[in-house]
């Protein structure tokens, strides 16, 4: 969903966190106990509006943002046990 803020609706905002942030997560809580078994590497991909603000991604900011957290949070931590 991509408006100014003030036009968001809930839903559309509860929607795209769930698909771009949650969905991330998930697969990552899934993926790292087998990597952390068998070595490989997860990649997730996001965009610079994660870290610039764009005019009216507010959400998909919000929710690639999120992601590129959880990535840089647990790729260190991961990357030192052969992910």
């Amino acid at each position: 969903m991509w408006a100014p803020i003030a036009e968001l609706e809930e839903a559309a905002w509860a929607r795209t966190i769930d698909v771009n942030l949650k969905g991330t997560w998930l697969s990552m809580k899934d993926e790292i106990p087998a990597m952390a078994e068998r070595g490989g590497a997860i990649v997730n991909i996001a965009t610079i509006a994660a870290m610039a603000g764009v005019p009216g991604t507010t959400i998909y900011a919000a929710s690639k943002g999120g992601g590129h957290c959880d990535d840089a949070g647990g790729g260190d931590r991961m990357g030192r046990q052969g992910c």
